[in-house]
């Protein structure tokens, strides 16, 4: 309890007595609660029945507690338990993609999301406001920017938005809501 108690008085992490040693092990330095957070995850579910955690994680799941006082007291706080909480999250996620075999995807060269959305509900409704039936070709012209030149293939451009916009609809949907700003969507002519 002393140490715990001791420990919360320093702002550490955990109690690291003096006579340790400083220059090697583990955490040869001291962990500061202003500097780090801490993090428990659901790699596995051998790893994840011995925690005793505040709050029940299903698998794929972590959890990472922040200390808002230590942040309260100097603003440099937020910011690198911003950063240690993404180190601790790429740690968390590299040892969850071991034990699934999973690898995620590669991103794909971006269209604006404005694009791929306009050109998925084009290809979905395939009219304009008024009811006409619309072609690839005035979709392009309609979607794709026309400036500084027209596209050398409109209709591959399209294409290509349109199948990454069912894309996003059925698996990558949320993206969208992780992505930090969206555009309106806007209609065909």
């Amino acid at each position: 309890m002393w140490k715990n108690n001791t420990a919360h008085a320093f702002g550490l992490k955990k109690f690291k007595d003096y006579i340790e040693d400083f220059d090697s092990g583990k955490t040869p330095q001291p962990k500061f609660t202003s500097k780090s957070v801490s993090a428990w995850a659901n790699i596995d579910k051998k790893q994840y029945e011995s925690l005793i955690l505040p709050a029940k994680l299903r698998p794929g799941q972590a959890l990472l507690r922040f200390d808002l006082d230590a942040m309260g007291k100097t603003k440099k706080s937020l910011n690198a338990q911003i950063d240690d909480a993404k180190e601790a999250l790429e740690a968390l996620l590299a040892e969850r993609l071991k034990v699934t075999n999973n690898t995620p995807k590669a991103p794909k060269p971006k269209a604006p999301f404005i694009e791929i959305l306009r050109a998925y509900d084009a290809e979905l409704f395939k009219q304009t406001s008024s009811g006409k039936g619309v072609t690839y070709e005035l979709i392009a012209k309609a979607i794709l920017p026309q400036l500084p030149a027209p596209p050398l293939d409109p209709i591959g451009d399209i294409n290509s938005r349109i199948d990454r916009g069912t894309e996003y609809v059925d698996i990558l949907y949320l993206d969208l809501a992780a992505t930090k700003r969206l555009v309106s969507a806007c209609t065909l002519p």
